[in-house]
């Protein structure tokens, strides 16, 4: 709830995410859900490239860049992949939805972040079904 009530992402849970997937990196040669180091690399790189365009627009802030880079260091690019289109998908159809019916929707503006949430929990439901 940190990221609705106050619209920022705090650094320690970022960075704490970052170093937890570093870590099982190291220690284990897998991501958290055992993909290879090359493709855990290859979503951290994937999540900056499809992130830092948003931040330098002011689209995206830090947070959610940096939630991102962890969450692709953690997984794989599928995983991430998936992730992000569900997120970018589900708050389009919020911002659809609250244009057509305002008072079901409370502010225009809503925080990226519980989206990812969606995105990487329907995510993972549909890729190990």
């Amino acid at each position: 709830m940190h990221d609705l009530t106050q619209r920022k992402i705090s650094n320690a849970l970022t960075f704490g995410g970052l170093v937890a997937a570093l870590l099982c990196l190291a220690l284990t040669g897998k991501s958290f859900i055992g993909a290879s180091p090359l493709a855990a690399v290859g979503a951290f790189a994937l999540a900056l490239v499809v992130t830092l365009p948003g931040y330098a627009l002011k689209r995206l802030g830090a947070g959610d860049v940096k939630m991102l880079a962890a969450l692709g260091l953690a997984t794989d690019i599928k995983l991430l992949l998936y992730s992000w289109a569900i997120a970018c998908v589900s708050q389009a159809a919020l911002y659809v939805l609250g244009r057509y019916l305002p008072r079901f929707v409370l502010a225009q503006r809503t925080p990226f972040a519980p989206f990812v949430l969606l995105g990487f929990c329907l995510s993972a439901l549909l890729l190990t079904n």
